[in-house]
Order: structure tokens, then sequence, then C-alpha cells
């Protein structure tokens, strides 16, 4: 099985009347992101922000997290020592005002911001932040790998972190950006543990747990102690699960919803003509690409996987499934992304060389795989149907 995953450098965003589009750019090819249709409704609470979606989040803890939509949620409820600025760039200060680098850039200290609280009340300290980087660079947990730099954490006093590393790291800053560094309270932790703390989160970040009907919505209310709280001037941001791409325009036409956060590029020009909807499209970093099981036969084998690369049409992707809104991708970094090279050609189409590749891999006369997507995902149904044809670009001359 070869499923299509979605990766998007996610950050807290402040809440506006009309949310913007975080518009994202594989090894497939590379989109713009999701579109939102955002919408002023005037049937309901003027306060509340609601944002369609089609997949529901499943935890709240910030090292455990398994997707996105987990994600969306948790950087509004938790903040990090650093933030990624606006641009999608720049690192700014978040919980951390100031830091200093030692000279052999190794040493990082870290001054807190002060008078920050928690959610529930309960003052921020250094011993805190010690804890939760702590617990996300143990092994054990998801992404500890993003912190395996860290050599040890300290908490001299109340308002300062060290941070000493294994040797110089120049990723390090963007690393204690990312959501799984997300600040919550040591003794609320220790009281109540990981299990019940993945549905009942508690952070300093502008937004707080309300409620969560699972297979329904997940409600998040503003943080009245955030220290920027008036940049965030909704009272309740809430997230309704539905699943259906069509279903999920309709209520937003219809004034059920503020946002669709995932419409379809097929979608654009229905609402670009309705004039009660406004599609939002700005510069984001997604990417969508296979991700073959190395594990299972025959991906194992490079040169199935350079036969399926190949055999890959980007252009025609980007123009049939994207509709235009997107650009062939070179490479798995994102264009946009610190870290992009646009000197990286993208990877041929060029069925011939596939098929020479595939009759001189593990498996010349060609194998079956399943290619799974989910339902109502109008999007990858697309790209499901035009991969059916991978097929008969591998099949080698001469086999049925």
């Amino acid at each position: 099985m070869i499923p299509i995953r979605r990766l998007r450098c996610s950050r807290q965003v402040a809440v506006t009347a009309v949310l913007s589009l975080l518009v994202l750019g594989a090894t497939a090819h590379a989109a713009p992101g999701h579109v939102q249709a955002a919408l002023h409704r005037a049937g309901t609470a003027a306060n509340t922000l609601s944002i369609g979606w089609s997949i529901e989040t499943k935890t709240l803890d910030p090292v455990n997290n398994p997707q996105n939509p987990d994600i969306w949620v948790m950087v509004n409820i938790y903040d990090q020592l650093v933030r990624v600025g606006n641009d999608g760039t720049s690192l700014v200060p978040d919980l951390a005002t100031s830091w200093d680098i030692s000279k052999g850039g190794t040493v990082y200290t870290f001054h807190l911001r002060k008078g920050v609280v928690f959610q529930n009340g309960q003052k921020l300290t250094a011993g805190d932040v010690r804890f939760c980087l702590d617990r996300a660079r143990n092994p054990k947990e998801s992404w500890s790998w993003t912190l395996a730099a860290i050599k040890k954490v300290a908490a001299p006093n109340a308002s300062t972190v060290v941070v000493t590393l294994k040797h110089p790291w120049a990723p390090f800053l963007s690393d204690v950006s990312l959501f799984d560094t997300g600040i919550h309270p040591e003794a609320y932790f220790k009281t109540v543990g990981a299990s019940y703390m993945t549905a009942h989160p508690i952070g300093t970040g502008p937004y707080m747990f309300d409620s969560w009907k699972r297979g329904q919505y997940l409600r998040l209310k503003k943080n009245p102690h955030y220290w920027m709280a008036d940049k965030f001037p909704m009272q309740y941001v809430e997230y309704d699960l539905v699943p259906n791409d069509n279903t999920r325009l309709l209520k937003v036409e219809a004034g059920e919803l503020d946002v669709d956060n995932v419409l379809p590029y097929n979608l654009i020009a229905q609402v670009k003509n309705n004039s009660s909807v406004k599609a939002v499209i700005d510069r984001s970093t997604e990417t969508i690409y296979l991700v073959p099981n190395h594990k299972v036969a025959p991906f194992g084998d490079v040169k199935v996987r350079q036969a399926i690369t190949h055999a890959i049409d980007r252009a025609a992707l980007v123009k049939a499934v994207l509709y235009g809104y997107g650009t062939p991708a070179n490479s798995f970094m994102p264009r946009g992304a610190i870290d992009y090279d646009p000197n990286i050609p993208v990877p041929s189409y060029d069925p011939a060389l596939a098929r020479k590749l595939l009759s001189a891999s593990s498996v010349p006369h060609g194998f079956t795989m399943t290619f799974d997507v989910g339902s109502g995902d109008t999007v990858g149904n697309e790209e499901a149907v035009i991969g059916d044809g991978l097929a008969d670009r591998l099949r080698p001359h001469g086999y049925g």
C-alpha cells in the first residue's frame, strides 16, 4: 500500500475575522496547500470562529501527536520558547524574550517572558520548560529525534533556561520552535498523567480547551491571561469534523461554517463565482508525495522506486488535480522552506526509462499495489484515478 501523506509546516496563527490560508509547496507534486473558503456568518454567534475540516484531532498532547489536525489545534493552546514568524521562515520570541548563544555554539541561555501564567492560573517557571523539553526529547516519545542534539537542560533560576548541546547544531532554534516543545505545567502533568492530558490540555497559548465531542467538534475558548490576548479577537474557535469536501463547502455557503479549511482545488472556481464566499490562497509549504514502505517488497528495491518516480507526470497532476494551483516538486523539501534548493531538477517524466528501470529490478514483469485514499477526499480520489495509469506506464513491453 502506498498512502498519500501531506506535510505541513504549522505555526500558531492569530485568528482574525477572515482566516488566511496557509497555502503549502514532492516527490509527486507540490501543491499550494488547502484553500480556505471564508465567510462572515450572519445567523450564528459573532464571537465564534468555526472551522470545518476532514480529519478529526486524535490527541492534544504535544509530544505524541500523529497528524496535522492535532498540530493545528495544539499550536493555539501551547507556546514554545521561540516560534516561527508570520513570514514562515524567521524565528521570533515566544515564551523566551531573548537568548544568548555561547562562543562555541553549544550552550543556549533563554530568558523567559515575565508574568506568564498557565491557563489554570499557575505561574510559568523555568522548571516547567526544563521538564517539557526533557519529556519531549525522551526517546520513547514520537518526536524525540527533533531534539536529539540536546545533552542536558537546566533551570538555574525561575526565569532562565540553559540548554547544553552535544555539539554545535545550527537548526537548534528551529527545533525548539516545533509543536512538540509546547510548554505545559510540570505539576499538572505529574498529577493527571499523559493519558488524561491528551484530552484535557493546559498551556500558556492564546486559546484554551473548552469541550470536545468526538466525531463532531472540538472547541477552544480565549485565554484572557495570554500575554498577547489583544491580537486574538475571537472568544471561541470551534473545529467541526465534516469529512466530505462538498458538504463542507455547502455548509460555508449556507452560513453554517466560517471556514472550509481543506477546500479541494476543483471547487475553487465555484467559490470565486459566489459573492458570499471568499477563497484565500497564500504561500505555504504543502508537499503531496508517495510513501512506499521499504520493508514491503518490492519497494525496498531502489530501481522500483526510481521506476515509479519516472512514471509520474507531475506537470499533468498539477494541471488535472490541482487545477494549476501548484508546481511540480523537485525534492521532498517544499518550495518556500528555509533549506529549499531551486537548482535541483524536477525528476523527468519518462515512461521508457521507467520501464527500463523496472525491467532491471527484482520485479521485471511488474507487480500490483494498493493505493488507499479517504472517502470523500476529492483530491485524493482524483490522484488515485490518475495513479491507476501508473500500471500502464510501467508495464514492460511484451507483458499483459
